[in-house]
């Protein structure tokens, strides 16, 4: 992709991200929660090698540490997150 195109994609979901985050919603197991990292791990996915042929290890441990920060922010984000209960029992 492009610079432009990556940068606009970049602003557009953390737009998306942002605007979910801080909206009221009625919670319902029957959602598509796996939609959006579902599409943007196909979006990285298609570009030609995560990993670099001559950087072979350093790459690795590099995608390894990204994964357990995001796995670390993820469970800290979940931890402070406040569920509200309605009257008649709707979460």
């Amino acid at each position: 992709m492009p610079g432009l195109a990556d940068a606009l994609l970049i602003v557009a979901v953390v737009i998306l991200v942002v605007v979910r985050q801080f909206r009221t919603r009625r919670m319902d197991a029957d959602r598509r929660w796996w939609a959006v990292p579902a599409i943007l791990t196909v979006v990285a996915l298609r570009e030609p090698g995560p990993v670099d042929i001559h950087h072979r290890e350093e790459s690795i441990i590099l995608l390894a540490v990204e994964l357990l920060i995001g796995l670390v922010t993820g469970a800290g984000w979940a931890w402070t997150t406040r569920v509200w209960a309605e009257a008649d029992g709707v979460v």
